[in-house]
């Protein structure tokens, strides 16, 4: 009688675990692919079935459910240090929003979706922050519409949708804004003195180059050195010394 009983038991703990497997459930949200024998079922058209919210009745051991959600999702880059191409650097954060429209695609055209479309980002946003000069980054509309368009071309292929590639913060490391501040003081103080200088009527180059970097705020010991030791070494590119003025230069004889 126990025998019988035990295999009435277990027959019965069979067949929920049977129900168990063969129920399973597409929540809100979510959209899923049915898979037999490892193959997605496709409609008389060839296309792939996409299941909506609700239940779906497997055959236990033959048919798998593959889920995706398709909510609308924001991927953030905090605090990523990129080098501009004068080689400042600069602290950058931005957001990627974007949602899943091909289910199918993003369950198996690409391997980890968000992972991918994370470092996709991440590699557009180092390539067109590094190919600029910090003057440039005051134009965060145009980077973030750059950054958009670049993105836009895996939409297509991967099942998704951009909604947005935008750049939401751009800021100077502590040593990069002493260097940055210094370039736009200079830059301003000698606007102002061949500003001044023509108010005056007065012919900049003649100045002495002494008081003239005195007025700009250049070092003096540079100054005195250069022109007691003049140098015939090619001139400095624009990102290596951002501004030079010549206050009483001589001319090179013949």
């Amino acid at each position: 009688m126990d025998s019988v009983l035990m295999a009435l038991l277990s027959a019965i703990a069979a067949g929920i675990t049977a129900v168990f497997k063969t129920i399973k459930f597409v929540h809100e949200g979510e959209r899923g692919i049915r898979l037999r024998f490892g193959k997605a079922r496709r409609d008389y058209n060839g296309n792939p079935v996409v299941y909506d919210p609700g239940f779906l009745l497997l055959i236990p051991f033959v048919d798998t459910l593959q889920r995706r959600h398709v909510r609308q999702q924001t991927l953030k880059f905090e605090n990523q240090l990129i080098m501009l191409k004068s080689g400042l650097i600069f602290n950058v954060s931005a957001i990627v929003m974007f949602r899943v429209t091909d289910v199918y695609k993003a369950l198996f055209e690409i391997d980890q979706l968000d992972d991918s479309i994370s470092d996709l980002s991440m590699g557009i946003l180092r390539d067109e922050i590094s190919k600029r000069g910090y003057e440039d980054l005051f134009d965060t509309e145009g980077i973030s519409t750059n950054l958009f368009s670049a993105l836009q071309g895996k939409a297509e292929e991967w099942g998704v949708e951009f909604v947005m590639f935008k750049l939401t913060n751009c800021a100077p490391t502590p040593s990069t804004a002493n260097i940055v501040n210094v370039q736009i003081g200079t830059k301003m103080k000698a606007a102002a003195l061949i500003e001044g200088a023509k108010q005056l009527d007065l012919d900049v180059s003649r100045l002495n180059s002494t008081l003239g970097a005195v007025l700009v705020g250049m070092p003096l010991v540079a100054t005195a050195w250069s022109e007691k030791y003049p140098t015939k070494e090619p001139a400095k590119t624009k990102e290596e010394v951002p501004l030079t003025l010549k206050f009483g230069g001589k001319k090179d004889e013949d």
